[in-house]
């Protein structure tokens, strides 16, 4: 079975530069390694003066081109936001005698990864896979494999990051091989997986964030210590629900948007229920303390309440649907005026009865002025309820 060329591949982690997580992205500065053997480049260097190694250039990161001077071999980076050809600097390779071309290049590796770890946020470590193959040839022409252990980490005394928000843990180097498609049941297609580990600076999350709106929290039942009478229990309240607020919103936009919920974002949850339950707590301590009414409900409640029974009533349209002029709708109309008029009339007689009974009495000190004093009272009863007949008549005129 014939076999592609093996192309030994290796990265040497210089730093860890950025990760994002809401990007789900990590810039990565590497120096990126690779050695293969091409016969058509060997030579005998007792021809050439003991000539054993040459220095040729390659442009535009591949040899497919006018300016390189040798071929290279068609090897990409799978899940790369940024092409190597613009990510790596431009370099020569190293030629030997025997074909062995060894090429390294500095640069950034921008990478699109499925990070792992992200639910345990801000705690834990998170993992990034890199995916290194050839793009465009099979394993019958190209096959990377690993170079030497196919990482290493650091290797320069500038590697060191002061400070750093994430930092390599560890580096896993597997090689994987994919099936062949059913129209080239020859052509497998080799790979290189990087599982790069690296941990969360999560001091600074703990020490800005959680501690924080613990404390703050804390302060914020503090306000049922505080009098009603007091404002500023209400505006306690009110700023530990917005720490609350502030900070759940500061660090979701370092997370991407997703239906997951990680540990901080359970943590927010709660605290900012807490916040809630104590600024309502005390918006009900000071309404009932300052409450005089005898109906919880608001006016404005009351009123529309009162509206819609209103409108639940009968319509004017639907009383008297037998027609207009008919001997039973005049005769009901009729009848109910009548004892309209029966029962003010027998209303007026009781209170006027009731008024001289008083007066007889001389037990009510603002009716002892005598008959002056009744006849005031059975004029104001008498004009009551002549205007209560007449808004009877107007109801019954609009009925019919």
């Amino acid at each position: 079975t014939r076999a592609g060329t093996a192309v030994e591949t290796g990265i040497n982690f210089h730093r860890l530069f950025a990760v994002d997580e809401a990007r789900s992205s990590v810039d990565l500065v590497v120096w990126w390694r690779q050695k293969w053997t091409d016969p058509r480049l060997s030579w005998d260097p007792a021809e050439y003066g003991g000539l054993d190694t040459m220095w040729l250039w390659i442009e535009g990161g591949h040899g497919a081109n006018e300016v390189s001077e040798i071929w290279t071999p068609d090897i990409h980076l799978w899940n790369a936001e940024v092409p190597l050809s613009e990510s790596l600097a431009d370099t020569t390779a190293v030629v030997s005698s025997d074909g062995t071309v060894y090429w390294s290049r500095p640069g950034r590796l921008k990478t699109i990864c499925n990070l792992q770890g992200l639910l345990t946020f801000p705690f834990g470590e998170v993992q990034c896979t890199l995916e290194v193959g050839s793009w465009t040839m099979s394993g019958l022409y190209v096959r990377p494999v690993k170079l030497d252990d196919g990482y290493s980490i650091g290797q320069s005394q500038t590697s060191a990051h002061s400070f750093p928000e994430y930092t390599l843990e560890s580096i896993v180097c597997e090689e994987h091989t994919y099936p062949p498609y059913p129209i080239a049941p020859e052509e497998d297609w080799p790979v290189l997986f990087y599982h790069v580990t690296f941990s969360r600076a999560s001091k600074t999350y703990i020490r800005g964030f959680v501690f924080l709106q613990i404390v703050l929290n804390f302060a914020g039942f503090c306000c049922f210590w505080i009098p009603p009478t007091c404002g500023e229990r209400i505006s306690l309240a009110i700023t530990a629900l917005l720490a609350a607020v502030a900070s759940e919103l500061v660090v979701a936009a370092r997370l991407p948007v997703c239906d997951e919920l990680t540990w901080f974002a359970k943590f927010g949850l709660v605290s900012l229920c807490f916040a809630a339950l104590a600024l309502f707590e005390s918006t009900m301590v000071v309404f009932f303390y300052y409450f005089t009414g005898t109906d919880l409900w608001p006016r404005y409640a009351t009123l529309v309440w009162n509206r819609r029974r209103a409108g639940k009533g009968p319509k004017p349209a639907e009383q008297g649907k037998e027609g207009p002029g008919t001997g039973v709708q005049d005769g009901a109309q009729g009848s109910a005026l009548d004892e309209s008029t029966e029962g003010l009339s027998t209303r007026l007689s009781m209170s006027s009865e009731k008024s001289r009974g008083m007066v007889g009495a001389g037990d009510a000190p603002g009716l002892q002025d005598g008959p002056n004093e009744i006849s005031r009272s059975e004029s104001w009863h008498s004009a009551k309820s002549l205007k209560m007949l007449g808004a009877n008549e107007r109801k019954q005129d609009g009925a019919c």
